[in-house]
């Protein structure tokens, strides 16, 4: 795509250019106009490659004499190519490097009338096609390393491996571009070395990689299992050998992974780790053979509670502390995930709107307020008959992502207001408050991942936590494994599982069969009491009426089952409540102490800070508790035991 005139081109990151994942310059570039190349970066982290292909050797000495970029130097960014071959060997680069983006900007600089190289479409096709043909030899050599003998050597060297006679090897593959997944699979690398197990996370070379290359380490190098988080092996198949163990560990509700062609690929050498095993196995296909129930977890090496030094808590010592990279406004993030849909974001928009005032009154926004506003803002915006499963599959997972943001803002309105109000300091760690007019006085900027965060997590008086769909979480685990103390925004999800469950076991065993009966079990119960002793959600409100019963079918539609055809009426609401052993086996609500740690509104935020903040002893009870409850039972290592028992007794026997 020759640009002419290029050079009077401002290069502007929120435009065309940031959709670029790769420029090449015919002939060297002008010095501001590589600067402005070079300040174009994803809001993940990628870092668009910069090629300079220029012919003339004398011209690019010279360039390199007056050029005053300093960040041109970088190598990882950019790639020079100079001299008579430059051509050539910027189309073998493509050859070499399998993760390399292909080039999608060409940018000609003109220079006083010279001639410049051009790039040749067909020259340029055959360079990837060396490429992908690359890839395929890769593959076949995998067929070497991973043949049937391979296989049938696999129980021999994992019962040699829980007998300590020898080590596993594995391979973590994984994005640089998820902060969240690039940490947890640090962490299981770490408590797999700690096993006494060899781990090579495979991930893209660098900022400016575009694609993870798993045919080179693969076809060099025999593991004894790949581990790879959110992506099933069909999406992999072209690249790792079908004989390898495939752990898939599901953290998140991709769509990719939420549909029964999904659940119909899983292998009988794959084993698929989730928190909400039965749900897989009845609605999408899964083979019940191959799933296992797993939880949350922290590193407590990493995350631990010895005593920060001095002159570290007082560089992260506040009052209150929150941390998240979520910065942008909820209408900042309507306009990203509406991807210049304009229907689309009068949707969002529309949403927002009334989500805030719900927001405002109750403080929170649970699963029936969220599909309630779905169906309010599609009768406003006249379409009344959406198909559920589009509403599940396409507008929820927007919608809940939203409602994160909504929450996470929400609450930190109330943190500055209360932090006035009492003279409390409050820090904000994280990428972009500083340019977040709301709450850029209190942007403390970003805090590496590890032992910085655990100081934060101790150093902090009181940390602040609030998610969109449920709060156990991995970043409550770490705060109360380094010694903190994490109060909560209020969810309902993080507590009427244990209530479904317990009405779903007295239908089975025939104690309770009537609307009045359940109500009933609802004010006996524990679960029922605190509840509605925190004022924070009516249990009652969910059979009292039609209307309000469709919060009982929301749960399960956000879990993601199709009710299209199906009536709301009681007889259908028993039958969920007999299968309602989907839900996740644990908890938030269900951990120690953990409800005498939430919030709902600014009212009792304020009443919650200034409780722990002066009764230590309090402080003391719930952090010991909750740290013990962590250690036993979510730490790296745990999953890490569970993860090879999963692979030999699953896939390898």
């Amino acid at each position: 795509m020759p640009i002419d005139g290029a050079t009077q081109i401002k290069i502007d990151s929120t435009q065309q250019y940031a959709r670029s994942s790769r420029f090449a310059f015919l002939g060297v570039p002008q010095s501001e106009l590589l600067a402005q190349a070079l300040q174009v970066e994803f809001e993940n982290g990628y870092l668009p490659p910069i090629d300079i292909i220029e012919p003339d050797e004398q011209a690019f000495e010279d360039w390199l004499q007056i050029q005053n970029v300093l960040a041109a130097g970088d190598m990882e960014r950019v790639n020079v190519f100079v001299g008579d071959n430059a051509v050539e060997q910027f189309y073998k680069s493509f050859h070499f490097d399998l993760g390399a983006a292909i080039q999608s900007t060409v940018i000609h600089n003109d220079r006083w009338g010279d001639t410049y190289p051009e790039i040749e479409t067909a020259e340029f096709s055959h360079a990837i096609t060396l490429r992908e043909k690359k890839k395929q030899t890769l593959f076949v050599k995998q067929k070497e390393i991973y043949d049937e003998s391979y296989f049938s050597k696999l129980k021999n060297r994992y019962e040699g491996f829980f007998a300590g006679r020898n080590r596993l090897k594995v391979a973590g593959i994984t994005s640089r571009y998820s902060t969240v997944m690039q940490y947890s699979m640090e962490k299981l690398a770490a408590a797999f070395k700690r096993a006494d197990c060899d781990f090579d996370i495979i991930t893209e070379r660098d900022r400016s990689s575009m694609e993870i290359d798993t045919w080179t380490p693969l076809a060099e190098c025999q593991y004894d299992m790949a581990i790879v988080i959110n992506h099933l092996r069909q999406e992999y198949r072209d690249r790792i050998n079908p004989n390898v163990p495939y752990v898939c560990w599901i953290q998140d509700h991709m769509p990719t992974l939420w549909t029964e062609d999904a659940g119909r690929n899983v292998s009988d050498h794959d084993v698929v780790m989730t928190t909400s095993p039965w749900l897989l196995k009845q609605y999408y296909q899964y083979p019940p053979e191959q799933v296992v129930e797993i939880s949350q977890y922290t590193d407590h090496h990493l995350f631990h509670c010895e005593p920060v030094d001095d002159a570290r808590r007082e560089q992260f010592a506040c009052d209150l502390s929150f941390v998240s990279h979520g910065s942008k406004t909820p209408e900042e993030l309507a306009r990203d995930l509406s991807d210049g849909n304009e229907t689309l974001h009068k949707y969002f928009q529309r949403y927002i709107s009334v989500a805030q005032h719900v927001l405002d009154s109750k403080g929170y926004i649970g699963i029936s307020e969220t599909f309630n506003i779905m169906l309010t803002v599609e009768r406003g915006l006249g379409i009344p008959n959406c198909d559920p499963a589009i509403r599940c599959d396409e507008f929820y997972p927007a919608i809940q992502r939203i409602n994160d943001r909504l929450m996470r803002h929400a609450m930190l309105r109330w943190a500055v207001q209360i932090a006035s109000r009492n003279q409390l300091t409050l820090r904000i760690y994280g990428r972009g408050w500083d340019k977040n007019q709301e709450f850029c006085d209190y942007a403390a900027g970003e805090v590496n991942n590890g032992d910085d965060l655990r100081c934060v997590f101790q150093s902090s008086r009181i940390n602040l936590q609030a998610h969109g769909s449920d709060s156990f979480h991995h970043r409550l685990l770490d705060c109360y494994a380094s010694g903190g103390l994490m109060l909560s925004m209020f969810n309902p999800w993080d507590f009427v599982p244990s209530y479904q469950r317990t009405v779903a076991d007295r239908i089975a065993a025939g104690t309770v069969g009537t609307m009045d009966e359940i109500l009933q079990t609802g004010r006996n119960d524990d679960i029922g009491d605190v509840i509605e002793d925190m004022a924070q959600l009516d249990i009652h409100e969910l059979h009292n009426d039609g209307e309000a019963r469709r919060s009982a079918y929301a749960v399960c539609e956000k879990m993601g089952l199709a009710l299209q055809g199906k009536s709301y009426d009681d007889q259908y609401y028993f039958q969920l409540l007999k299968d309602m052993n989907h839900v996740p086996q644990k908890c938030a609500g269900e951990m120690r102490h953990y409800r005498q740690t939430v919030f709902c509104g600014e009212k009792q935020l304020e009443h919650k800070i200034q409780l722990f903040r002066n009764d230590e002893a309090t402080r003391s009870r719930i952090i010991n508790g909750m740290r013990q409850e962590i250690l036993a039972h979510h730490t790296y290592d745990v999953l890490t035991e569970t993860i090879c028992r999963a692979v030999y007794e699953h896939i390898v026997v």
